[in-house]
């Protein structure tokens, strides 16, 4: 069933501080009214919305809300919808197929409950002949950010939710027995300390969401990141970076293909018993887990000859070389800087 959208306010009156509109066109069976308690100067407005059966005015459903917000009414661009959802600018009114059972099912602005005070809706499925109330998919809309996408192609549902500027989750749903089923999530946090984008991606398996995750490297603001050495190793084509965050704290990670980590150190920001680099003239080392690790760099002529990871493990010693023309920086650089896992020594 396409999808339809919109809200045509096309008669407007003011009875004692009472604004009222009549929506007629979403449907050839129910036209809703809406009144607005117009009586006081704030910008949101008590109100309801009452839907009625257009053969007998008989009274469907009646929702109040305790949020109009009035230029949401009076404001064209607000009230009508592009054919993309967006929680920023939705109608007052949603009629379209939730359930995907070829029956139109309507869902109705309540308030600002949604995330960030985002627009919220009663959803009402359209069952036995009439529009019944449902919990879980009025749920979608209170526990995210504003309406859900309804993708009648694939027959599924899909949900966007955050938490300030580190947390973003989108999710996808398909129904069974009128009850939506989360099967695929992705959640994106951004971390500091060191500065990575943390990507765990969930999808449905045998009746439970299983988990990939993986971890992006980024510079979150320009300046954050100061990139101290980077180059590639000969083997594999990885690429090793060390830098400082925030101009305090030291850090090594081991990237994959498109900036993911596959390694990094420190582990954790906060254990203070494994954070510390020591830097000696051409070599910087730390020990995770009972494993030394030394970057080293030899010098001639002021240019770098060689690069690369020295690592011990169980007795063993294995060299991973790496490819000098693909050098940006110089481990010499961290005799000039303060910072507060970096021990300088003396050879």
């Amino acid at each position: 069933m396409k999808k339809i959208i919109f809200i045509l306010l096309f008669q407007a009156t003011l009875i004692n501080a009472q604004t009222s509109f009549i929506i007629d066109d979403f449907s050839s069976k129910f036209y809703a009214k809406i009144f607005i308690d117009d009586s006081s100067n704030s910008i949101e407005k008590f109100g309801k919305t009452t839907i009625y059966k257009k053969t007998d005015n008989t009274v469907l459903i009646a929702v109040d809300s305790v949020s109009y917000i009035h230029d949401f009414i009076n404001n064209k661009e607000k009230i009508t919808d592009n054919g993309k959802l967006k929680y920023s600018k939705q109608s007052l009114i949603i009629f379209d197929d939730f359930n995907f059972d070829k029956l139109p099912d309507i869902a109705i602005f309540n308030g600002n409950y949604s995330c960030y005070s985002g627009p919220s809706y009663e959803v009402y499925l359209y069952k036995n002949n009439q529009f019944e109330y449902n919990q879980d998919f009025t749920n979608l809309v209170i526990n995210n950010c504003g309406f859900f996408e309804v993708n009648t192609s694939e027959m599924q549902l899909a949900t966007f939710t955050k938490s300030g500027c580190c947390f973003h989750s989108s999710s996808k749903y398909k129904v069974v027995n009128d009850f939506p089923v989360e099967i695929e999530r992705e959640e994106s946090t951004y971390l500091s300390h060191p500065s990575f984008l943390q990507v765990s991606k969930y999808k449905l398996v045998n009746d439970s969401l299983n988990s990939i995750s993986s971890k992006t490297f980024y510079d979150p603001v320009e300046g954050d990141v100061a990139e101290v050495l980077s180059f590639e190793l000969e083997k594999n084509k990885k690429k090793v970076v060390v830098f400082s965050s925030e101009n305090f704290n030291l850090n090594y990670v081991l990237l994959k293909s498109k900036d993911e980590v596959e390694f990094n150190f420190p582990v954790l920001k906060n254990d203070v018993q494994n954070n510390t680099f020591t830097f000696t003239i051409n070599l910087l080392s730390f020990t995770n887990k009972k494993v030394k690790y030394e970057i080293f760099q030899e010098i001639s002529n002021k240019k770098i000859t060689k690069i690369g990871i020295n690592i011990y493990q169980n007795g063993k010693k294995t060299v991973l070389n790496g490819i000098t023309k693909t050098i940006k920086g110089n481990l010499n650089d961290l005799q000039e800087m303060t910072l507060e896992n970096l021990i300088l020594k003396s050879k």
